[in-house]
């Protein structure tokens, strides 16, 4: 079972944007998924428990962003300026 691998990069499935509804599943414990290509609509990231989105928009004025994720720790965010 599973999806495949476009439809894992490529999905703009309102369930993949709700990391909450994910399936309890064993092979998505523990699983963060980092990405971009569908920027916020507020050139902020949307962090969720389980998936971080970090395409702030920089092609529609936002900024550009990245983030760091060190263990133990929160994720920590850096951005160009606008």
């Amino acid at each position: 079972p599973g999806c495949s691998e476009q439809v894992r990069l490529w999905t703009r499935s309102r369930k993949f944007f709700d990391s909450a509804a994910w399936p309890e599943r064993p092979e998505l414990d523990g699983l963060l998924v980092v990405h971009g290509h569908t920027p916020t609509s507020d050139f902020a990231p949307d962090i969720q428990a389980r998936r971080i989105n970090i395409d702030t928009g920089a092609c529609f004025g936002g900024p550009l962003s990245a983030v760091m994720l060190k263990p133990g720790e929160d994720p920590s965010f850096i951005f160009t300026a606008r």
